[in-house]
């Protein structure tokens, strides 16, 4: 969506016109915007690509694709929280060293951008047929990111036992997500596991006559690296 709003509000190279942006300060631009904003690497693509298309820096947008997916607000007070200062710092200015030197190496190999999009010619290919197949996916697709984000509502689905609900901080993306269910699904008595990075909660389906140790689960879930306050 970002990268639409980019691509219909801001003309085929208008950015290009800020002579400012192509030195130093589109990087720092670049990673002013990247390393605080959440984002993933699959969605920083587009929105690379939409500035692109809008005249940034080749450049400045290789920081952003860099420095957009290592780092962000949260991850950096977790990293702070639980490995402390030191390493907090060698975090971040590791990301901030290497993506301003490689966007600085692409900007003065004098990388040229070809951009002869025409937006008319795609808007006037597409039929009402085509319209509504696309509104009919993306239906679909919020309602099932919507129900993958509900541990409860699925677990519930699932008719697997009682559930135990686990606040964890620092779970902030799909790998942290994978670990502590992984971690978890090794544990006696635990029947099937819902992490949402987005809700920092992990649901967990449980057979209480099968000796599941709820205080076991948060000290695994602690081993790697991760808060955990326990709900009701």
């Amino acid at each position: 969506m970002i990268s639409a709003l980019i691509t219909t509000l801001l003309k085929p190279g208008q950015l290009s016109q800020y002579a400012i942006l192509e030195g130093p300060l589109g990087l720092l631009a670049a990673l002013a915007i990247g390393i605080p904003l959440y984002v993933c690497s699959i969605s920083s693509v587009p929105i690379a690509a939409g500035l692109i298309y809008a005249g940034f820096p080749v450049g400045s947008a290789l920081v952003f694709l860099m420095a957009g997916p290592a780092t962000n607000a949260a991850t950096m007070g977790a990293v702070r929280k639980n490995l402390g200062t030191k390493v907090f710092l060698v975090y971040i200015l590791t990301v901030i060293f290497i993506s301003l030197a490689a966007g600085g190496i692409l900007n003065s190999l004098g990388v040229s951008v070809s951009r002869s999009y025409h937006a008319g010619h795609v808007t006037d290919s597409i039929t009402g047929l085509l319209s509504i197949a696309a509104g009919v996916l993306l239906i679909v697709g919020m309602a099932w990111f919507a129900f993958k984000e509900s541990p409860n509502l699925r677990l519930k689905s699932s008719g697997k036992g009682d559930t135990v609900k686990l606040y964890v901080e620092g779970m902030n993306c799909s790998k942290c997500e994978m670990a502590i269910s992984r971690a978890l699904k090794e544990l006696t008595g635990i029947l099937d596991v819902s992490a949402s990075a987005g809700k920092g909660a992990v649901v967990i389906a449980m057979d209480r006559n099968s000796g599941f140790d709820r205080r076991e689960a948060v000290k695994t879930i602690r081993e790697l690296g991760y808060d955990v306050r326990e709900g009701k």
